[in-house]
This record gives C-alpha cells, structure tokens and sequence, in this order.
C-alpha cells in the first residue's frame, strides 16, 4: 500500500474488505493519503464487517448480536430462484424438483447446505418430496426465508442502540447461473422476494418493532 501511495495520491486507501480501518496515513473523511506513514487501527469499530449467512439456529430466527461496525458489508441467506427460471435445466419425471436431487446438488448451494437454513424455520414441510406442488412450494418458502433473514438482520442494527451500523449491503445481487443461492435477482432478471422486500426494510425511514426477552 506504500509504494501504491506513492505512486497515486488520487484514489482513496481501502486496505481490505472487510478491514478495521487506518489510523494514520489518510485524511479520514475522504481515505486519500496524506503522506503521512500508514498505521492499522486497532481499536473502535471496525469500517466493515462480512456476515452471518442465514439466521437458523436451534430458536429459530433471532436478532444477531451486531459487532462494532461502520457498515455491513456483506451479509446473506440462500433461497431457491422462481420455478420458471430452474425448470427449463430440471427434469421433472426423473425426480429433479427436490432440493437433494442430482441435478440440484449439481448446482451447488442445494441439499444439505439448503436444508440446514430452512428445516428450522419450516421443520413441518417436507423437504426431500420431489413432486412439483412441493417443488413449488420449497421455492416459495426459500424465499420467504431469504427475505425474513435479511431483514432480521438489518433490523437488528438498526434498533440497537449502541452498535448502529452506517449502512449496509447484502450479498449477492443477480446469478451466474439457474441455482439455489445468495442472489436476491434469478439469472435471467427474476426478482425473489427479498429483492422486493429489501426496498422496504433498507429505505432511509423505516417502522421497526423488538420485544425484549426478560
């Protein structure tokens, strides 16, 4: 980062995503270098943090415990894309509408990677059925798993009190390919309802609600 300094003082220093920041070196509003030696920080918030990837656990969704961040930078939670954008790559008589079928696991992010984040939530729901109604309705549920997930976790910075991060981005935004995965946009430009959901829960002015457990 020194010599790059010393060869372009016009582009702000990011030294690392995620990082704790500088404490010397950059003028702090802007992050150009200021000539001065580049020292590490070490203590305070961090500028951004990456995390958690999915909100299931033994309780079920839960607000997480926010670190001491300035902005949440990458954080997120598998779903399943809308079935018009995987069934034209499935075969449905060979059994491939189930999340553990060949051709989904093939895909990646599917199978048990999948079914740890949802058998929680939805521990009722069949998962391993490989008809299309429950195929169907595996993706739908996916989602909304997606959406809730995060937006629990946006939610749990945004009423803490003492840990508020300064913003926040989730990962990731549009697919490769037709697969399970983080992407709030199916390959193709589909939305899934956390991309329709993130304009609710991510804009500037926003009613939020916790119960406090005594």
């Amino acid at each position: 980062l020194a010599t790059i300094m010393s060869v372009d003082t016009s582009r702000p220093i990011w030294p690392s995503c995620p990082n704790e920041g500088l404490d010397s070196g950059v003028n702090r509003p802007t992050g150009l270098p200021n000539g001065q030696p580049l020292k590490a920080r070490l203590t305070g918030p961090a500028l951004d943090t990456h995390g958690p990837y999915g909100c299931a656990g033994p309780a079920g969704m839960r607000y997480p415990t926010e670190p001491s961040v300035l902005f949440h930078s990458e954080f997120g939670c598998l779903s399943l894309p809308q079935f018009e954008t995987l069934a034209p790559e499935l075969n449905g008589s060979a059994g491939d509408y189930s999340i553990f079928s060949p051709a989904m696991v093939h895909r990646m992010s599917a199978g048990a990677e999948l079914y740890s984040m949802l058998s929680t939530n939805f521990p009722s729901f069949d998962w391993k059925a490989s008809t299309e109604c429950a195929f169907r309705r595996a993706i739908y549920l996916s989602q909304i798993n997606q959406a809730e997930c995060l937006r629990y976790i946006v939610d749990g910075g945004r009423l803490s009190t003492t840990t508020r991060p300064d913003g926040y981005l989730f990962w990731q935004l549009n697919d490769i390919w037709q697969a399970s995965s983080w992407g709030s946009l199916d390959y193709g430009g589909r939305w899934r309802v956390a991309h329709a959901r993130s304009q609710h829960f991510l804009s500037p002015v926003y009613a939020a609600c916790n119960v406090e457990e005594k």
